[in-house]
């Protein structure tokens, strides 16, 4: 049996509770559609491939649970004010961009956005994977607890932290250079590791300060932009400082400062001023 959404753009709205959508044969996501849960209480979100998804609630403060899976957004994900969108521990993939106006909750699932993610209240409960390929902003709050956030684009990404500090932060953006830069706006406060894998930390441009409080990690491919950096850079907890590159950057000037704050070089580094 298939269930198919056509040709034209169509838009079908779920009002149900409960599982309103159960795909037991073929659910067809067709070309342009948009499905639309507006139901006021908590419901089940079919895990199939949907071209745009929304959740705009009519009423309430209703809870929109994954079903367990992998579920794919191929257009745009929409989750609307007053709406909580739960992942748990399964996996959504977004091709487009998210906005979230409400609240994404996950905890050791996978979030995949290929697009630009407006990220609103997102909560991590678990050790969440969330890769980004565009840009990151309109965070309203982000509890991050063992979660690790990667931005993976092949382009100039904008990380704009409104800040809120990331767990554990990887960069990995596999553009050609002068094309790779995961540019900061706003302090850019990192709990856990962050590692530089690909890609180029661009601190210049806004001047964020930076805090670390578990130790840095740069690949053979990464860098860090310190051309014009004025701001503040602290390791304040226990971590390694490694620097992978066969010819090591000048890491500039940083400051180890906190109660127990303990950095150990994990190879050699370059350093203007520490």
């Amino acid at each position: 049996d298939t269930f198919n959404l056509g040709t034209t753009n169509y838009t079908l709205t779920i009002t149900g509770t409960g599982t309103p959508l159960t795909a037991t044969g073929t659910f067809s996501k067709g070309t342009g559609s948009t499905v639309v849960y507006t139901n006021g209480t908590s419901a089940t979100v079919a895990a199939v491939n949907y071209q745009n998804l929304t959740l705009t609630p009519s009423s309430g403060t209703p809870a929109y649970t994954l079903d367990t899976g992998t579920t794919t957004v191929s257009g745009v994900l929409t989750n609307n004010a007053s709406s909580t969108l739960a992942i748990g521990s399964n996996t959504l993939n977004v091709t487009g961009n998210a906005t979230n106006s409400g609240t994404i909750t996950i905890s050791t699932g996978t979030l995949d956005i290929d697009g630009n993610f407006t990220a609103g209240t997102l909560t991590a409960s678990g050790a969440a994977v969330i890769n980004i390929a565009g840009n990151w902003s309109g965070v309203t709050a982000f509890t991050p607890s063992t979660s690790t956030v990667t931005f993976d684009g092949a382009a100039d990404q904008t990380v704009t932290t409104a800040g809120q500090a990331f767990n554990n932060l990887t960069l990995n953006n596999t553009g050609v250079s002068g094309s790779d830069d995961i540019i900061i706006s706003g302090a850019l406060d990192v709990n856990g590791l962050l590692t530089i894998t690909d890609g180029d930390l661009d601190v210049s441009t806004n001047d964020p300060n930076v805090n670390l409080a578990g130790g840095m990690t740069i690949g053979a491919n990464g860098s860090i932009d310190l051309s014009s950096y004025s701001g503040t850079w602290t390791f304040n907890g226990s971590g390694a400082l490694t620097d992978n590159r066969s010819t090591k950057g000048d890491l500039g000037t940083f400051t180890i400062n906190g109660t127990s704050a303990t950095l150990t070089l994990g190879s050699d580094i370059k350093a203007t001023n520490i």
